[in-house]
């Protein structure tokens, strides 16, 4: 467990990135389309907020507890793609 306050943050981030993927998961067996819209108005601000928070948490944080913070921003580079392929990647009908 981090002991550092932007370590502490990336764990709040890490529960908030479990709560998209459950809405997200909601939404595709209820409404598929919204989950495209979940992942494009959260998926920009959000994967820039957590490859920023990881990194200044992986600074402060030493040892093992360096683990928290490095997969709050690997998800967060993991989200931008996912969230650019969304963006170019689809074509509706065009």
């Amino acid at each position: 467990m981090p002991k550092t306050i932007p370590g502490k943050l990336t764990v709040g981030l890490l529960v908030l990135f479990f709560v998209q993927v459950l809405l997200g998961g909601l939404y595709f067996f209820t409404a598929p389309l919204m989950t495209l819209v979940v992942i494009l108005v959260s998926g920009l601000i959000v994967s820039f907020v957590f490859m920023i928070a990881g990194t200044i948490g992986a600074v402060f944080e030493d040892g093992s507890r360096k683990a928290v913070p490095l997969i709050v921003a690997a998800l967060g580079l993991a989200e931008l793609a996912l969230f650019l392929s969304v963006q170019f990647g689809f074509s509706f009908g065009g």
